[in-house]
């Protein structure tokens, strides 16, 4: 019997050879869960719109072996990681500017707070924030898909939820989770322990320091509480169809044009270095703008793609 990640792995290699029905379904499967990731890293949507394009696009242009890492949902993460940590590590002005422009002819709501405390974040907490809230992943997992130890990973969650807690609710001062040296440990261990028992010596030391403690008595609620408010957040819903509709109306267009061209045209490059149809084609593609997203329908409607 087929597997989920059989199913996923056959779309790829579909969508590969250029099968645009393959793409729309592997995107149908996956979309959501990496399209929230990206917004919740890189904190707006055009930047989270050109993270998830990335990811896509770069599996099915064929970059990288798919026979090591046999998940292709942890592929389509890494993928988009690298372009989420580069966009949300830039200078977003211009980018924000643009989204501006975009949306100026309809004003929208105040931004969620917990959308404006999240972009307060630095990037390796909103990043160890979304995948242990949303993704449930383990700290031994976060630590595997960001390149750090476990107990780095679970330290940038507690200060991610310590820090969010302090902005959505200022009279319970962020401070109250600062400590000493040895209440770092704590919270550390504490936010370790939800994966399971620590080590006898860990836990002995962490239930003395608790009993002496007057400031970290309060501190599972506190984490508790943020957890809670962020994953009620839900900041990609408006992006999702969006992002799908961009993403399949950039690669047909890719594709047909890709199929106008004459031998004479592409042969040649095509015996130097072979590649998938669809790579060469969507290889050519211009990136993601505001414009883009805001007006993917109407650009869908006119039959018209930016050309690179």
């Amino acid at each position: 019997m087929a597997t989920a990640t059989d199913r996923s792995l056959d779309l790829l290699l579909r969508a590969r050879g250029g099968d645009l029905d393959a793409l729309a379904e592997l995107y149908a499967l996956h979309g959501e869960r990496i399209v929230d990731y990206a917004r919740r890293v890189v904190g707006f949507d055009v930047g989270a719109a050109e993270a998830a394009h990335a990811g896509f696009l770069t599996l099915i242009q064929g970059v990288g072996r798919i026979d090591s890492v046999p998940d292709v949902g942890m592929l389509l993460f890494r993928a988009t990681r690298a372009a989420a940590l580069r966009i949300a590590q830039e200078d977003r002005a211009a980018v924000k500017a643009a989204e501006e422009d975009a949306a100026a002819a309809a004003p929208v709501e105040p931004a969620d707070p917990v959308d404006r405390a999240n972009l307060e974040l630095p990037v390796p907490q909103r990043e160890a924030l979304a995948l242990r809230e949303v993704e449930g992943r383990s700290f031994a997992e976060i630590g595997e898909l960001t390149g750090v130890a476990p107990e780095v990973a679970a330290r940038r969650t507690w200060r991610a939820r310590g820090r969010l807690h302090g902005l959505l609710q200022p009279v319970v001062a962020g401070s109250r989770l600062l400590g000493s040296t040895d209440c770092e440990r704590a919270l550390t261990l504490l936010t370790l322990r939800e994966d399971g028992p620590l080590d006898p010596e860990d836990e002995r030391w962490l239930q003395e320091h608790l009993a002496a403690c007057d400031r970290c008595g309060d501190v599972p609620t506190i984490m508790a509480l943020a957890g809670e408010r962020y994953r009620t957040w839900i900041p990609a819903a408006m992006l999702l169809k969006e992002i799908g509709e961009h993403l399949m109306t950039r690669a047909d267009a890719v594709v047909a044009a890709f199929d106008s061209l004459t031998e004479e045209a592409y042969g040649a490059a095509r015996d130097r270095a072979p590649e998938s149809r669809l790579r060469r084609a969507t290889r050519r593609a211009a990136p993601v703008t505001a414009a883009g997203v805001a007006g993917v329908a109407a650009t869908a409607a006119g039959g018209q793609t930016a050309s690179a």
